[in-house]
Order: structure tokens, then C-alpha cells, then sequence
């Protein structure tokens, strides 16, 4: 049997909940996992099932009110050998439930995603990814971020207006920009070099 009959066979059941021994309650939406394929790839599931004296595991559930249904279920289409979602926010929200799940390899996966969502040249999608590696603290995802998102205006975006409303990125952007024509600043009239100056001052070089 192909391996991509096996992956289609693996979502299949995720979705059927067939046999599944355990459930996971994200509000009032069950899904019905199998532990030991869970366990395979998750070491936060693999240590709870170890534990027979929880709650959890008294109960067979376990509840995650402070996440969405469908992020959580992605989260578990990957476990049963799913792809990645195509879009960038669903991406970062996968890849915080990857790092608070101990999901083996999802983080790399998500990560590879963003590259791959960057190399596409969408502006919209280096703003998002720029968050997103930022608050992961993906330092070289995050330089390759900026660098597209310096390519054009931000403000053109929501993406971009997200970011400019963030004190960090924003800044860090400016003194970019900033420096990538400071040594021009002396060729200009004075009254083009004051502004300028300011705007030095500012961003305090």
C-alpha cells in the first residue's frame, strides 16, 4: 500500500473518530483521538497516558478551553499524518499548539511552511510571517521577514499595519530604512536634511 494511502487512511480516521479511545474536549467540540498514534508524536499526550491516576485519564477526556476548535483539530490532522494548512495565520496558531503540545517535528514543519509562504512574494504574507517569527523568536526566519516586508510601503496591508503598530518591529524597520540611505542624507538641501535629522533623532541612532 502507498505511503499516501496510508496518510489518507490516517486523516480518515481522525475525522471518523473510528475506535478512538480517548477524547479531547476543545469547548463543547469533542474529537475523538487514538492514544497510542497520539502518542507517537506528541510527548506532552505520551506523558499524560503514562499517568492512570489523573483526571484525564480517569475521565478518558481532556478539555482545552483557551484554544480554537479548528486549530486544535489541525494540530491532530498533522499527528495523523495531514499537511499543513496553506494559511499563514493558521500556521502560527499550529506552531504555538506545536511548542505547547511537545508535537515532535511540527515546529520544524510550520517553519518550513512560513519560508515556503514567503518565497511565494505575497507582501500581506511577509508582514504575517514577520509577526509570527517574531513572537516565536525565529531570529532568521524573522531577517528574512523584515527583509521582504521592507521591500514595500506597510501601511498598504493589514499585515503591514500590524506591524507598525507594534513598537519593536516597527523601529527596527525605521532604523532600516533609515540606514539604507543615511549616507545620502548629506548630498541633500537643508531643508530636505532637517526632517531627516529628526527622524534620526528619533529613532535614536
Amino acid at each position: 500500500m502507498r505511503l499516501g494511502k496510508i496518510s489518507m487512511i490516517l486523516v480518515q480516521l481522525l475525522h471518523s473518530g473510528l475506535h478512538s479511545d480517548f477524547d479531547v474536549f476543545v469547548g463543547e467540540k469533542r474529537i475523538g483521538i487514538h492514544k497510542s498514534i497520539v502518542a507517537f508524536k506528541s510527548e506532552f499526550f505520551a506523558s499524560m497516558f503514562r499517568h492512570t491516576n489523573t483526571k484525564e485519564m480517569m475521565t478518558g477526556r481532556i478539555d482545552i478551553m483557551d484554544a480554537d476548535y479548528e486549530d486544535v483539530f489541525e494540530m491532530f490532522r498533522w499527528i495523523y499524518n495531514g499537511p499543513i494548512p496553506e494559511d499563514v495565520d493558521k500556521i502560527g496558531k499550529l506552531m504555538e499548539l506545536a511548542d505547547r503540545f511537545l508535537v515532535e517535528d511540527l515546529p520544524k514543519a510550520c517553519e518550513a511552511k512560513l519560508y515556503e509562504k514567503l518565497k511565494a512574494n505575497i507582501y500581506n504574507n511577509a508582514c504575517k510571517v514577520l509577526m509570527i517569527a517574531h513572537r516565536m523568536d525565529l531570529k532568521h526566519l524573522r531577517e528574512k521577514a523584515i527583509v521582504e516586508a521592507m521591500k514595500l510601503t506597510l501601511s498598504n496591508t493589514p499585515g503591514g499595519k500590524e506591524i507598525l503598530a507594534h513598537d519593536v518591529l516597527r523601529k527596527e524597520i525605521g532604523i532600516r530604512l533609515f540606514k539604507s540611505f543615511e549616507d545620502r542624507i548629506e548630498e541633500l538641501p537643508m531643508d530636505l536634511r532637517r526632517p531627516l535629522i529628526l527622524i534620526k533623532q528619533a529613532l535614536e541612532l
